[in-house]
């Protein structure tokens, strides 16, 4: 689908949507075609300083992509020609008066494998099946350090909220699911609705490390981060 038949098609179920006396929500690509006050647009596309970079170079020789994903060859510079017209999307969408959702998959992409190791050796064969591998791993130190505040210059007035997203491509168990949640929902939570100024990883890595007694007590499976001392 070309870029004037997509923001076609979009407006037709925006206006649907509007019609039924609903609110619009839309992911960010949805800015190309005609946003307005109300609308609220869904900013995704963000995966960290270097994957970004690359990915705005359309240079992807140094890409690297498991092979088992069975990802067409061609597919790596379509999705670099989306990531760079996507650069545009929110500003776009904040300028006709929408607001926007933050889930950016940099850090609220919750089926990002992890990168540290566990403290438990047993929940080596689950970090290493669990996850998508097209994402770099992260640790749960990673995950934690952005600042909802920044993501749009400080205009706090045009973020709806934050959302933070779990894909189960790889995830067939409930313990699965709670594995990739914990403990890095935690630090979700922790940066959506702390007050600036936001906490620092040292001072955080020391309250959520108390929390380990809750998530086994409740039979949770959760991921045992050697980033942090965890009370038993």
């Amino acid at each position: 689908m070309d870029a004037d038949a997509y923001a076609r098609f979009v407006d037709i179920a925006r206006d649907l949507v509007v019609a039924a006396g609903k609110r619009p929500v839309m992911w960010q690509e949805g800015a190309r075609s005609t946003t307005a006050s109300g609308d609220l647009v869904q900013h995704w596309l963000a995966f960290g300083p270097a994957l970004d970079a690359l990915l705005a170079s359309g240079d992807l020789a140094s890409m690297e992509v498991p092979a088992d994903l069975g990802m067409p060859a061609g597919m790596l510079p379509a999705l670099a020609e989306m990531f760079v017209i996507g650069q545009a999307d929110v500003t776009r969408a904040v300028e006709a008066g929408a607001q926007v959702i933050l889930s950016p998959a940099s850090h609220l992409y919750l089926d990002k494998p992890y990168a540290e190791p566990p403290t438990d050796p047993a929940q080596a064969v689950m970090q290493k099946k669990l996850g998508l591998r097209v994402y770099p791993r992260a640790t749960v130190a990673e995950t934690f350090d952005w600042d909802p505040g920044a993501a749009l210059g400080g205009n706090d007035a045009a973020v709806a909220g934050v959302e933070a997203c779990l894909w189960c491509e790889t995830l067939p168990t409930g313990a699965d699911v709670e594995f990739m949640l914990l403990p890095r929902l935690a630090g979700v939570a922790e940066r959506a609705w702390s007050p600036a100024p936001v906490s620092t990883w040292d001072e955080y890595r020391e309250r959520i490390a108390a929390h380990a007694r809750m998530w086994t007590a409740h039979g949770w499976t959760w991921f045992t981060s050697s980033l942090v001392d965890w009370e038993s």
